[in-house]
């Protein structure tokens, strides 16, 4: 019976310093994000509500899957260690890897974009100049049409 309980114990000390280290990972994830899109304030309050509020449920959901939602002081221990390890031994090559990969599908997607960004602003200058120019067709149709009808509803002298 106390083997079982100690190896629950220490299976959900396992499962909690994952979770810590996932927690790390997916701060950084954020992180790079902001990085790349900028964010007014009030936004960046937003998101990190929502990601608070993300991993607060994520470790209600598994502590409540692995030890049926007891909280106790190793679980707090697990949170932290997972963590510190991923911050001591991960972060800094895994923040370059994210931030080297965002910078590839940036310009990979800058490099598919111009097509289609100078297609649309030739279509737009051709619109444009077709406005300009049926506009200033229009324009002068209505003058001469202004003219006409001034000259023959003119009162002849006599």
């Amino acid at each position: 019976m106390q083997e079982t309980f100690v190896h629950g114990q220490l299976q959900t000390l396992a499962v909690t310093v994952a979770l810590g280290f996932f927690i790390g990972v997916s701060y950084d994830v954020l992180s790079v994000f902001r990085q790349f899109v900028r964010l007014r304030r009030s936004l960046q309050a937003v998101l990190d509500f929502l990601y608070c509020l993300v991993m607060s449920i994520t470790v209600f959901l598994v502590l409540l899957g692995q030890n049926w939602g007891e909280i106790r002081a190793y679980v707090f221990l697990g949170l932290g260690l997972g963590t510190l390890l991923y911050l001591l031994f991960f972060h800094r090559s895994f923040r370059l890897l994210l931030v080297k990969t965002a910078t590839l599908l940036s310009r990979l997607l800058h490099l598919l974009a111009t097509p289609f960004c100078r297609l649309a602003h030739g279509y737009v200058r051709f619109l444009t100049g077709g406005r300009r120019f049926f506009g200033a067709q229009f324009a002068r149709g209505k003058n001469k049409a202004k003219k006409i009808n001034l000259q023959f509803w003119r009162k002849k002298k006599e």
